[in-house]
C-alpha cells in the first residue's frame, strides 16, 4: 500500500482494476474519509481536497480533527521473538517496553525525501568543486613561488 501526504495527514491508496480507479483514505483520524482518482495527478487533487474539507467540518463542528491515541499498544508475540526481544533489550540495558518502543520510533522515523537528497549529493558536489578548485589554488601558489615559471618535465623516449 502506497501513501500520500499533505498538511501532516497522510492517505493510504490502492488501485481497483475492477473499478479502474485509484482509492484512497485518510489515516489516523476517527472518521472514514475517501477520495478517488483515475490517475496520479487526479488522486492528489482528490486526496488534497478531502483533507482540507475534512478540516474544515472539524473546525465547524468544534472538535480536534486527529485521532487521540493512549499510548499503549496490545501485541501478542510469539514465545521464541519474545525471548529474543527480552535478550537484546537486556542487553542494552532497556526494558522490553523501552527497547520496543525505541525499535518502532527507528522504524516510524520520517525518512529523507528525494529534494533532501538531492540536496545532499548537491552540497557534497559543491564541497569536491571547492577541493579541486583549491588543489588549484595550491599549484598556483606553487608556480609563483618558483618565480612564476612552471617547470616542465619531458617524457623520456625509449630507445630500446
Amino acid at each position: 500500500m502506497d501513501a500520500m501526504e499533505y498538511k501532516g495527514y497522510r492517505g493510504a491508496v490502492r488501485y481497483s482494476a475492477e473499478d479502474r480507479l485509484l482509492h484512497g483514505r485518510i489515516l489516523g483520524i476517527d472518521d472514514v474519509v475517501t477520495f478517488e482518482g483515475t490517475d496520479v495527478e487526479e488522486l492528489e487533487k482528490a486526496f488534497h481536497e478531502a483533507v482540507d474539507d475534512y478540516m474544515a467540518l472539524c473546525e465547524k463542528l468544534g472538535r480536534a480533527p486527529d485521532r487521540e491515541y493512549s499510548g499503549r499498544i496490545p501485541l501478542r508475540i510469539d514465545g521464541a521473538l519474545h525471548r529474543r526481544v527480552a535478550i537484546a533489550a537486556d542487553s542494552e540495558a532497556k526494558s522490553v517496553n523501552s527497547w520496543i518502543a525505541d525499535a518502532l520510533e527507528a522504524a516510524t522515523k520520517p525518512r529523507r525525501s528525494d529534494a533532501a537528497r538531492e540536496k545532499v549529493v548537491e552540497d557534497r558536489s559543491s564541497a569536491l568543486r571547492g577541493r579541486s578548485s583549491r588543489r588549484r589554488d595550491s599549484k598556483a601558489a606553487a608556480i609563483r613561488a618558483m618565480g612564476g615559471k612552471k617547470k616542465r618535465v619531458a617524457a623520456r623516449k625509449s630507445t630500446r
